[in-house]
C-alpha cells in the first residue's frame, strides 16, 4: 500500500502540522498508471462483477507442482515483463493473475469493493479450468491483494493462503504509512483515513478469525508500509490449525523477494511442499 502522487507528497509538505486525510482513491495507484502495452497480449480474461473485463495472465509450465491464483499490490500491474512469470518458473507453480477493475489492461473503475467482489469471479475462472484439476490451489496476496485472497480462502476450499505484508485495516494501517510522508515532514504531518475508508467493510481483520485454511504469512522486518506488527495481528487472529508466521529480516514492503528473500523462497518452498489434495471445484 502506498499513496499514490507526487502531489500527495506535495500536499503534505505544504500541510506541515496538519492532518491529511486518506481516501480510497489514494490507495488504489495502479489505475493511474498509463503502462505501454506489453509485448505479449494478455491470455487471461475473467468477466468482473460489473461486467467489465479483467485481464492479465497465465504463467504456466510442464509438471508443476501447485496452482497459484494471485492478487498484487495497489501499485503493481501484472504483465509479462513483470516479477511473477520468473517467479513461477523457479518455484515450480504455475501462477494465474488478472489486474484489478481500472488497472493496466481492464476496464471498469478501481475500487476497493471491485478488489473483494472480483476475487471469488477470478478464482472461480482459474479453478474452473481443465489443466488446473487434481493439483492443490493456492491463493496468493500482497498488501492490498490479501483482502482478495482472504475472501477467496473464507469462501471457497483452497489447498493453502499466503499473505504478503498482510494490512488488518485502514484505519490502523493509514497513520502509520511512514513511506508517505516526505521525510522533514514526518512526526509532524498526521494521516489518517477518510470515514469512508475506514468504515468499508470488510476489511482484513474482519476476514482473518474465519480463515481455517493453511496459511503462510510473510512480511518484512522492517516494512515501512505496512508495519510488522499488522501482519503479525492477521496471522494470529487466523484460525487455521497449519500456520507459519515468516518473517524476513532486513526487507521492506516491496523488496522481500529480493536480497532478503532467501528466508521468503525456504518458508515459500517449505509451504507447497506440504500442501494436501487439490482444492479444485468438480
Amino acid at each position: 500500500m502506498k499513496i499514490r502522487s507526487a502531489a500527495a507528497f506535495a500536499f503534505l509538505l505544504l500541510a506541515a502540522g496538519c492532518v491529511h486525510v486518506v481516501h480510497e482513491q489514494d490507495l488504489l495507484p495502479g489505475a493511474q498508471i498509463k503502462a505501454p502495452p506489453p509485448s505479449i497480449p494478455p491470455n487471461l480474461e475473467v468477466q468482473a462483477a460489473d461486467g467489465s473485463t479483467l485481464r492479465g495472465y497465465a504463467f504456466t509450465g510442464e509438471n508443476r507442482r501447485a496452482v497459484v491464483v494471485y492478487f498484487g499490490g495497489n501499485g503493481e500491474i501484472v504483465g509479462p515483463e513483470g516479477r511473477l512469470p520468473v517467479f513461477a518458473g523457479r518455484r515450480n507453480v504455475d501462477i494465474y493473475a488478472v489486474n484489478y477493475r481500472g488497472f493496466g489492461p481492464s476496464g471498469g473503475t478501481a475500487s476497493l469493493a471491485a478488489i473483494h467482489d472480483d476475487s471469488l469471479r477470478v478464482f472461480d475462472a482459474v479453478a474452473a479450468r481443465p489443466e488446473v484439476h487434481g493439483r492443490p490451489i493456492v491463493v496468493y496476496g500482497y498488501s492490498i491483494g490479501t483482502l482478495a485472497a482472504l475472501t477467496v480462502a473464507t469462501s471457497r476450499p483452497v489447498a493453502g493462503v499466503i499473505l504478503q505484508g498482510a494490512p488488518t485495516s485502514a484505519k490502523e494501517v493509514v497513520p502509520t504509512m511512514k513511506n508517505a510522508i516526505p521525510a522533514p515532514a514526518r512526526g509532524v504531518v498526521k494521516l489518517r483515513a477518510s470515514k469512508e475508508l475506514a468504515s468499508q467493510k470488510p476489511q482484513p481483520i474482519d476476514l482473518a478469525p474465519k480463515l481455517t485454511a493453511p496459511l503462510l504469512s510473510l512480511h518484512g522486518t522492517v516494512d515501512d508500509v505496512v508495519a510488522i506488527q499488522f501482519g503479525k495481528k492477521i496471522f494470529d487472529a487466523a484460525k487455521s490449525a497449519n500456520k507459519t508466521w515468516c518473517p524476513v529480516e532486513g526487507a521492506g514492503h516491496v523488496d522481500l523477494w529480493g536480497q532478503h528473500g532467501d528466508a521468503a523462497r525456504a518458508c515459500f518452498d517449505r509451504f507447497i511442499a506440504g500442501l494436501g489434495a487439490s482444492s479444485s471445484l468438480p
